[in-house]
């Protein structure tokens, strides 16, 4: 997993984010008036970008690159920071 000098277009960069939010692919359509099929394809690409197999690596490596913002959780309350 590498991704040092990659550039993600501000729409996959988008995507990856709400990626990190853990919205599903359905989520993430709706969220951006866009095709599901778009969002996987918009998926494939960073896949390819970033040199992973799967959401979870993406998101890993983008969050340790900078690639996209440190999300703040919005489904729940996860205990991982202190109130």
């Amino acid at each position: 997993m590498g991704a040092i000098g990659v550039h993600l277009s501000p729409r996959e960069t988008e995507i990856l984010h709400e990626a990190a939010l853990g919205r599903t692919t359905k989520e993430i359509a709706a969220l951006l008036s866009i095709r599901e099929r778009t969002v996987n394809w918009h998926f494939a690409k960073i896949f390819a970008k970033l040199g992973v197999a799967n959401r979870t690596e993406a998101v890993a490596v983008a969050l340790e690159q900078k690639l996209i913002p440190r999300p703040h959780h919005e489904r729940g309350n996860t205990d991982d920071e202190p109130p």
